[in-house]
């Protein structure tokens, strides 16, 4: 079968604290919010970069809150879990489920100082130069792609890693 999906349409990140967030959306990057976004349950802002959209999600804090309450859910038969091969190949049990395993991606490249490796939104920029002025302008840590591309990494104040590369930067 073949694959039916077309392209991205969106990519939501979550933040802590909206206007903080919009100040380095809108002030540094320069992006303009989306009037259309309707109103949801859960604050936030829509960009639309042509075809494709950003989402900031500005979740409630959990502290001292009562949770959200549960949807109730349409019937639908269940989804088989997730199996990869282990590296025990050969012996029993030799699949892991990533339903059962307790391994936090992120935990590992969180804090990393190169957000290369780590879950990123990766955007092009027309003038990387001025990006980069910018990023320094506002003390905006980054680190060059180590590709040798005309790249860098940074992140925005909720520590999500967006990678900017010049629109001629060569093959991507």
């Amino acid at each position: 079968m073949m694959s039916q999906i077309l392209a991205v349409h969106h990519v939501a990140l979550l933040v802590n604290d909206l206007q903080r967030a919009r100040e380095f959306y809108e002030g540094v990057l320069g992006l303009v919010p989306d009037s259309a976004r309707p109103v949801l349950g859960v604050d936030g802002v829509w960009y639309s970069l042509g075809a494709v959209q950003i989402h900031l999600l500005c979740l409630p804090a959990v502290h001292g809150e009562l949770p959200p309450p549960k949807m109730k859910q349409r019937s639908r038969p269940p989804v088989p879990p997730h199996s990869f091969p282990s590296p025990l190949s050969g012996r029993e049990g030799n699949e892991i489920s990533l339903r059962e395993s307790n391994v936090e991606p992120e935990a590992a490249v969180a804090r990393l100082e190169h957000g290369g490796r780590a879950r990123h939104l990766a955007l092009l920029v027309t003038d990387w130069e001025g990006l980069r002025s910018c990023l320094t302008q506002n003390r905006i840590t980054y680190t060059l792609s180590q590709s040798g591309r005309h790249a860098l990494f940074c992140r925005d104040p909720d520590a999500n890693v967006l990678e900017l590369i010049a629109v001629t930067a060569g093959p991507l």
